[in-house]
């Protein structure tokens, strides 16, 4: 059975600027949402280890990351100080 791949985003509390480690997988989705669902952001990485979000024009609160990868769809909750 094959495992799930995780996901680090980091540094999470952020001023603005999240990374996310994707741990090699390829063709993946990015997506991020305020608390009342609007999506403010996507963003397609091919091939992209560790790509930048840059959530700092955007007001301090707490957002939610939703990360889809070869069918696996996974939703993290990140804070902006």
């Amino acid at each position: 059975q094959e495992q799930y791949a995780s996901f680090n985003i980091f540094p999470n509390p952020s001023t603005g600027i999240f990374t996310i480690d994707l741990h090699n997988c390829r063709d993946t989705r990015l997506s991020v949402y305020d608390v009342l669902g609007s999506c403010l952001l996507k963003k397609n990485c091919w091939n992209e280890v560790s790509p930048k979000i840059d959530l700092s024009c955007q007001p301090k609160g707490i957002y939610f990351m939703e990360i889809v990868s070869g069918g696996e769809r996974v939703v993290k909750k990140i804070v902006l100080q």
